[in-house]
């Protein structure tokens, strides 16, 4: 069957089957229509990026593991690491307020004050003393001496009147006013006496 052909308005006959438009008009424009055999096409191969994530997760929750290991213990002093006892090495007495005549231990290291239960002298009754770390008691058993330290809390911490902002030797008997509350300091170790000696004498420590 013989194919219809078609003329343009410039009067060229072309294959409309073929062609949409005259390919003498219209050149590559004209829409052939063609069946062309195409190359199949490739199976596109999937690239997965590498994704710092998958290996970022890991890494951060070993991270977690070993720096967030559960620890609700509280800290220790070096001086009961090494000797395994943490005794009393002297005493704060309350002169006045509602706990007057109670005593305060003092241990080795560093004593942080306050009204917090978290504290290492706890002292209940007096709301001028700040929650945590109103002032600080470190007995350095090397030299054998005794340190007062001011905190955080909002009232001047004052020894013997003396109103104090940076750490200090105690003395014994010194008065440390913290709030409104007053505390006579009692030194147990000193030059004199102190619980290494015991230790040495009983082969506990070298």
């Amino acid at each position: 069957m013989a194919r219809e052909m078609k003329t343009c308005e410039n009067g060229h006959l072309y294959n409309p089957q073929t062609y949409e438009r005259c390919p003498y008009c219209y050149g590559e424009d004209a829409n052939k229509q063609v069946n062309v055999t195409m190359p199949a096409k490739e199976e596109e191969e999937e690239i997965t990026p590498t994704v710092a994530g998958n290996y970022g997760a890991y890494a951060k929750e070993e991270r977690r593991s070993f720096y967030e290991e559960e620890d609700d213990e509280r800290t220790v002093a070096a001086y009961f690491k090494e000797t395994g006892i943490d005794p009393v090495v002297g005493w704060l007495v309350a002169l006045n307020g509602p706990y007057k005549g109670t005593d305060y231990r003092i241990h080795s290291d560093n004593n942080y004050i306050g009204r917090s239960r978290s504290m290492s002298i706890c002292i209940h009754g007096d709301d001028t003393i700040s929650k945590e770390n109103h002032a600080s008691i470190a007995y350095e058993t090397r030299s054998r001496k005794f340190y007062f330290t001011p905190g955080t809390g909002r009232n001047i911490v004052r020894v013997n009147d003396n109103a104090i902002f940076a750490t200090i030797e105690l003395k014994a008997y010194d008065i440390i006013e913290l709030g409104v509350t007053s505390f006579v300091f009692i030194p147990f170790c000193s030059e004199s006496f102190d619980w290494n000696q015991t230790l040495v004498q009983e082969g506990e420590v070298q």
